[in-house]
């Protein structure tokens, strides 16, 4: 199975955040609850789905955050890169980013990695 058949799989299996504590509180959800209900299916499911998903979000709690779940484990990271192309981007990635960043200089950083990834992956014209 391709990796993002897996993954739309896995993703399918992921129950609707209905008993998270939103509902109750009319508030958003915990990012943390979000990634922890993802990472229960990855791990029910982890013999036949080999997928490390990112879960990614902002609450008032602890503002921007990235998780990452891989055979039940879940793990916070400072941002993730992945996908077709990803490699391109790590370079800028690896001199740009820093811990801390305000919310202008985030739109900065993320439109300039934007615009550094322009025009790679695309198909060419012959």
């Amino acid at each position: 199975m391709a990796s993002c058949a897996r993954r739309l799989l896995l993703l399918s299996l992921t129950p609707p955040p209905v008993p998270l504590p939103s509902l109750d509180m009319d508030e958003a959800p915990l990012v943390l609850a979000a990634a922890s209900l993802v990472k229960g299916v990855s791990y029910k499911y982890k013999e036949e789905l080999s997928a490390h998903l990112m879960v990614a979000g902002w609450d008032r709690k602890k503002g921007g955050q990235v998780y990452g779940t891989l055979g039940g484990m879940l793990t916070r990271h400072p941002f993730a890169i992945g996908g077709s192309g990803s490699s391109y981007i790590y370079g800028y990635v690896d001199a740009a980013y820093k811990p801390g960043m305000t919310p202008e200089e985030c739109r900065q950083f993320t439109k300039n990695g934007n615009c550094s990834r322009a025009g790679f992956g695309r198909p060419r014209a012959r």
